[in-house]
């Protein structure tokens, strides 16, 4: 007798400023190769991801929202649902990791009845490149986000480009995800 493998359907999406690396962290995680220019993502992008984790098949639903602020409303549309959040900044741009805030606080209101549930990863994207913030800005901005949201959020750099922890920040955020579900 062949045992039917459990299956879980979860919606994931990308949050940040625009032009942090969200569309071409997805695009990794997808299996595309990276691209120096691209569009940037007009309201929102979704992609489909199946994978096996643990003993279960996980279909992920990861969506792209653009970052820019004239997207704001189209954002909030796209909120309810959510599973669980990638909260991306750029690691050569201190700008992007000080709107923290305003990406919480957008959400929350986008979203005011799941507001507390979705766990989230905060990515500091392009680690490639030189430059990086300072490590003091970065303990800042998650003690800012365990005030907003009154949890730890776990960190990691990563890089679009060479795919550094890309496959882990998806990986981290499902198993946050399934132990909220199971």
């Amino acid at each position: 007798m062949v045992m039917e493998q459990k299956s879980r359907q979860y919606k994931v999406v990308l949050l940040g400023d625009a032009k942090v690396g969200k569309t071409s962290l997805r695009r990794n995680y997808m299996g595309s190769h990276f691209q120096e220019d691209h569009q940037w993502t007009i309201g929102a992008d979704v992609s489909f991801k199946r994978l096996d984790f643990k003993d279960m098949r996980i279909n992920l639903n990861i969506w792209d929202l653009g970052g820019q602020p004239n997207f704001e409303q189209v954002r909030k549309l796209y909120y309810a649902g959510t599973h669980g959040i990638l909260l991306v900044f750029d690691l050569t741009n201190p700008a992007t990791l000080n709107s923290m805030r305003r990406w919480i606080e957008e959400y929350k209101s986008g979203n005011p009845l799941n507001v507390d549930r979705p766990p989230i990863v905060l990515l500091g994207n392009k680690n490639d490149l030189d430059g990086v913030v300072v490590d003091d800005s970065i303990e800042e901005a998650k003690q800012l986000l365990l005030e907003l949201l009154d949890r730890d959020v776990f960190f990691l750099r990563t890089s679009a480009k060479t795919g550094e922890n890309v496959v882990q920040a998806f990986e981290n955020l499902t198993e946050q995800i399934l132990k909220l579900d199971l």
